[in-house]
Order: structure tokens, then C-alpha cells, then sequence
């Protein structure tokens, strides 16, 4: 018959595509791994070309039917065509089956693209907000000195520096004129005499 090498080329194409289909299913149904999305892509490319040649030879066997007249060689022909797409093994409904997995598939490795990416921008933002929180921390604590303020007691008079004051001020520092030693905050009127020194403002 004229379509012979047609059907020959069709069995093959759909047997290795039968293949591919129960690979890709096994795949899918698995963790998407690197390893995982490798093969995905292969059998892709081997599902899409089985595809492709089914349809290719579909065509040819549709125009080689349409150039035949009416007769028994159209007869024929057409009985082959029916038994060769016929029923869930028919080249034309696993042709079908390849084009819905291919489809499946591309979903399946662009929607593991878009998680992987979505999870960079996150970790990206989280690096970057916590860099410009350590850089925050430190120019504060750079640029803000630390300084000593004045204590009060209880309504009292002031304290400053820790010398003790009469309520008009610091303490004058007294000195007995005949010993080198300074004696800070020393309540001592000019003039008077504490054991046997006489203590004078310095």
C-alpha cells in the first residue's frame, strides 16, 4: 500500500513518544531536584520532536489520501487511517497526550524558575535591611558622644566635679602655709588654727 512507509515512520514515532510520556509522568510526580529538572528538559525536547514527526506524517497521510481517487485503493487506505488512529493507543490521541504533557511540563519548570527567583529577591532584601541596620547601629554610635551631666542631690546644694559646695559655689582649696599638702573642700575660715596649722585660702 502507499502509505506503508508513512505507517512505518507513524509506529515508531508513537511507540518511543509512549516512552517519553511514562518517563515524564514518573518525573512529575517526584520533588523537583536539580537532578529532576535535568531530565525534565530532555524529555521536553524529545517529547516536542515526537510530536512534531507524528504530526508531519499525519499531514502526508492526509494529502496522499486526498490525491487518491474513488476505487479499493482509497478503500484501504482509509481503513488504515481509521485503525491507526483509533482508540487510546491511536497515534493521533497519543500525539495529544505528548503536546498536554509538554505543556505540563514547561509549567512545571517555570513555575520552579519563578519560586527560585521570588526566593533571591527575598533573601536580597533581608541582606540588604539588615546591612543597613548594622550601618545605622554604627553611625550612631559614632556620632553620638557620651557626655557627664551634673548630679543633684535631694534638693541640695550642687555637686560638681565632686568638691562640695556652701550653696555660692565650689570650695576654695585651703593650705597651711607651712606643709605642701592641699586640703580640697577644707570648711576652714582664713585664719584659724585646727591642729597647731593655720589654714588660709590658696
Amino acid at each position: 500500500m502507499m502509505s506503508e512507509p508513512i505507517r512505518g515512520i507513524i509506529g515508531s514515532a508513537r511507540a518511543r513518544l509512549s516512552l517519553y510520556l511514562s518517563e515524564a509522568e514518573s518525573l512529575l510526580a517526584r520533588e523537583s531536584t536539580l537532578e529532576v529538572k535535568e531530565k525534565l528538559r530532555e524529555l521536553l525536547l524529545r517529547i516536542s520532536r515526537a510530536v512534531n514527526l507524528l504530526e508531519e506524517q499525519n499531514a502526508r497521510w492526509s494529502d496522499l489520501l486526498a490525491r487518491l481517487e474513488d476505487g479499493d485503493r482509497l478503500t484501504a487506505e482509509n481503513a488504515e487511517y481509521d485503525r491507526a488512529t483509533s482508540g487510546p493507543e491511536g497515534f493521533t490521541t497519543v500525539m495529544e497526550k505528548g503536546r498536554e504533557c509538554a505543556d505540563m511540563i514547561e509549567f512545571t519548570l517555570q513555575a520552579g524558575s519563578q519560586a527560585a527567583s521570588a526566593a533571591i529577591s527575598v533573601a536580597e532584601a533581608q541582606a540588604g535591611s539588615g546591612q543597613m541596620q548594622v550601618q545605622g547601629q554604627n553611625l550612631g554610635q559614632g556620632l553620638l558622644p557620651r557626655i557627664s551631666l551634673p548630679k543633684f542631690g535631694g534638693g541640695g546644694p550642687a555637686q560638681v566635679s565632686g568638691l562640695p559646695t556652701d550653696g555660692r559655689g565650689p570650695s576654695l582649696e585651703y593650705r597651711c602655709p607651712r606643709h605642701t599638702k592641699a586640703h580640697p573642700g577644707a570648711w576652714l575660715a582664713r585664719g584659724r588654727r585646727v591642729g597647731g596649722c593655720e589654714w588660709v585660702p590658696t
